[in-house]
């Protein structure tokens, strides 16, 4: 089994090691999550797990490793991490609710973001027959929102038009947020915890839970805004010292929402649109620091993503997985953008690039025609 303290050692090491090199690697198109990745592969690469000569201590080592990772501790800090992410992916956007191109936004999130759903929910059941539908719809809406941590440059590359930098902004700062609901509903019908054995019985308990989150998300985001702007023009406070109080914001809207049985998730990215409404363009400069707090925590994320992949697909890795995870990373997003896109503004290339993390070639073939137009 890995040594926890060991890998805590590989983990803050690996980011030394990003930090020293960011610019470099950045010119390379490597980016932090990227990085992390690899160095969590290569730890796993290296555990005694992997280098199991046979399937029974390597299925005994992998269980106990599952009841670490689904132990209460790591399942807190897992939903502190995720309640700050989506706290600062709501903002993202800057310029109204959709951003500067509302209705190719409200097609990407109305309509080719369920169709991903459905589409990842039905090869998954066709490859997965022995995995509940529940079960599926939880792995579907893990990996199905797009999340450009690793690919983070495209929205500065000049080289790419300005619109559809503005439209992958938009699509990857509410996908997560909006995908929460789905999520926690899967979760109810799947998980052992819950009484909800049908859809409908998920649903008495998901909605409830999405209104309370909504409603604690908008009180505490849009009374810490107010608050602020009060303390700021009564020359109460700095900048400096409120940056820590965004900080505590989604930490704190998170565990009322969890205490009064709401989503936590949706709360926390409430109160990010909440607050950033009440607080007005000042917000993004105030929620600086926890950008920074959220992508080390993320980075760690990453970090133990490699490491559970190398000792995951070591242990159940099949045709299926990768059937699976290929389509994810290619088909399942790129029809559901193409067709959405239909009728749309958006040229044909421009549609190919805003179809969520397409190949880095295709992406660049596409930019070099925008040029030469």
């Amino acid at each position: 089994m890995l040594d926890v303290r060991w890998v805590i050692v590989c983990g803050v090491t690996v980011v030394l090691v990003w930090a020293l090199f960011a610019r470099l690697l950045g010119s390379r198109r490597i980016s932090a999550p990227m990085v992390m990745v690899l160095g969590g592969m290569v730890v796993g690469a290296a555990s005694p797990l992997v280098q199991a000569s046979s399937s029974a201590p390597l299925t005994l080592d992998l269980a106990v490793a599952s009841s670490v990772l689904n132990g209460p501790v790591a399942e807190q800090i897992a939903e502190v991490i995720l309640a700050l992410v989506l706290f600062v992916d709501s903002f993202e956007i800057r310029r109204g609710v959709f951003g500067h191109e509302p209705r190719i936004a409200a097609r990407l999130l109305g309509v080719a973001l369920p169709l991903g759903l459905a589409l990842g929910l039905g090869l998954g059941v066709l490859l997965f027959p022995q995995v509940s539908p529940a079960v599926v719809l939880v792995l579907v809406c893990a990996v199905m929102p797009t999340d450009l941590a690793p690919a983070a440059g495209i929205l500065k590359d000049a080289r790419l038009p300005e619109r559809v930098r503005n439209v992958l902004n938009v699509e990857s700062g509410y996908n997560d947020g909006l995908v929460a609901p789905v999520f926690v509903f899967a979760l109810t019908l799947a998980g052992s915890r819950s009484h909800a054995s049908t859809p409908q019985a998920a649903l008495e308990e998901a909605v409830p839970a999405a209104l309370i989150a909504v409603a604690v998300g908008v009180a505490v985001g849009g009374l810490a805004g107010l608050g602020m702007r009060r303390s700021v023009a009564g020359d109460l406070s700095t900048t400096h010292a409120l940056r820590y109080g965004v900080v505590c914001l989604p930490l704190l809207t998170y565990a009322l929402a969890s205490e009064a049985h709401g989503n936590g998730f949706v709360a926390a990215f409430v109160a990010g649109i909440a607050f950033r409404s009440a607080r007005g363009e000042a917000a993004h400069r105030e929620v600086e620091l926890s950008e920074d707090v959220a992508a080390l925590a993320s980075y760690v994320m990453w970090f133990v993503l490699g490491v559970c992949s190398v000792l995951v697909l070591g242990a159940v890795g099949s045709w299926p997985v990768l059937v699976f995870g290929l389509a994810a990373l290619t088909v399942l997003r790129i029809v559901p953008v193409v067709l959405a896109l239909l009728g749309s503004s958006l040229s044909w290339w421009d549609r190919w690039l805003v179809a969520p993390l397409v190949a880095d070639h295709y992406a660049r073939r596409a930019a070099a025609r925008g040029r030469e137009r």
